[in-house]
């Protein structure tokens, strides 16, 4: 069996006949439950193996700290800012990029065309939850799923292209915070203003609160970024009832060191 913590570290791998606390792979006797498992942890619902009594190197090393965590633009941070809780990430069986919301760009560039499997996929909200043991391991490029915070939801990738662009072109109009709250007047206002029709707003309302709309909203960029994705992609407006072109373009998208940051993705691809 193969875990998402042992994408992570896999060369702390400790094999044996036992199974790991946290994540359930099999682990030897090295590590114990008593010495890396907190006396206040009480998620034992979480836990892959609660009643065993050892952890695996994988997880202690994903928990780490103290780690030294180099960011997919070369930003490296040590101690407590480099702790992988921080992050976001991308696993394969042999790499691991470490993402944080300044990355949304690649992060949604790779959510909806994932690396060959084995892979695992986690989004961090916070940066104050343990996630990476608890993030499923997929072997389907198409049907996967990925570790939002606390949430697993189940990815269709057709389906979530679909979901991202019905935010973005709303985003352009209402602005990305507004995606989670969408059924107000000034939402409306705003939508009918730019493309001269409510349908927009209207599809969104009925897909928003749904696990793959959160995930959509959550990887929607701002509206800036949504107008300029807008124009410079293509995306069919006409396919949500609007019947006029978008003409005005605001902001590029581009973020510091983009062409570093797209090398290291497609050396990761």
């Amino acid at each position: 069996m193969i875990t998402a913590s042992y994408l992570f570290a896999k060369e702390k791998y400790n094999l044996g006949n036992e199974n790991c606390f946290y994540c359930g792979i099999n682990c030897n006797e090295k590590y114990t439950k008593e010495e890396y498992v907190k006396k206040t942890f009480t998620n034992r619902d979480i836990v892959k193996y609660p009643g065993s009594d050892f952890v695996c190197g994988c997880c202690i090393e994903s928990m780490n700290e103290y780690y030294g965590t180099k960011q997919i633009d070369g930003t490296v941070k040590q101690g407590r800012g480099g702790s992988p809780r921080i992050y976001s990430w991308i696993l394969t069986e042999n790499k691991k990029i470490a993402m944080t919301k300044r990355h949304m760009r690649v992060l949604r560039r790779i959510c909806l065309n994932p690396p060959s499997p084995p892979f695992s996929i986690v989004l961090s909200e916070s940066g104050h939850k343990q996630l990476i043991f608890r993030t499923p391991v997929n072997y389907n490029k198409d049907i996967y799923s990925i570790l939002l915070e606390e949430k697993e939801i189940l990815v269709d990738r057709k389906k979530l292209k679909q979901y991202l662009d019905k935010a973005i072109i709303v985003s352009a109009a209402i602005g990305k915070i507004a995606l989670k709250t969408p059924d107000y007047f000034n939402n409306y206002k705003n939508v009918i203003e730019k493309y001269g029709t409510e349908t927009p707003l209207i599809e969104w309302i009925k897909i928003y609160s749904s696990q793959l709309g959160e995930l959509a909203a959550w990887l929607c960029p701002g509206k800036d970024d949504s107008n300029a994705i807008i124009i410079s992609k293509g995306i069919q407006t006409e396919a949500c009832g609007i019947e006029r072109p978008i003409k005005e373009l605001a902001g590029n998208g581009t973020k510091s060191n983009k062409t570093g940051i797209d090398q290291a993705l497609r050396n990761f691809t």
